[in-house]
């Protein structure tokens, strides 16, 4: 009996492939070539944004610190910036309705 032949339990061939692809699709290796490009700027991305992220981190950290009365007020400050600084948009103007 070869691979592939025979009959195991519910992991028959029926059962394994319920959408069968008959197409296939060609490929050109150059097509490999950006993938390469965008995964290596994604990654450089993703280490600079950690990296950054860990200082952002150790500064908070040396600034905030075990003090009780900067730990509360640090989310109350930025609200606040972030609540005077955002544009003022009414309901009606969040909603966009399109011809």
């Amino acid at each position: 009996m070869a691979i592939g032949e025979g009959h195991f339990g519910l992991f028959d061939d029926k059962w394994n492939i319920p959408f069968e692809v008959t197409r296939s699709v060609s490929s050109h290796m150059a097509a490999i070539v950006p993938a390469i490009v965008i995964g290596l700027i994604c990654g450089v991305l993703g280490a600079l944004f950690t990296f950054i992220n860990l200082k952002v981190a150790r500064l908070r950290q040396s600034i905030i610190g075990s003090n009780k009365r900067r730990q509360i007020m640090e989310p109350c400050i930025v609200v606040f910036v972030f609540t005077t600084v955002s544009p003022r948009r009414t309901p009606a103007q969040l909603v966009t309705v399109r011809t």
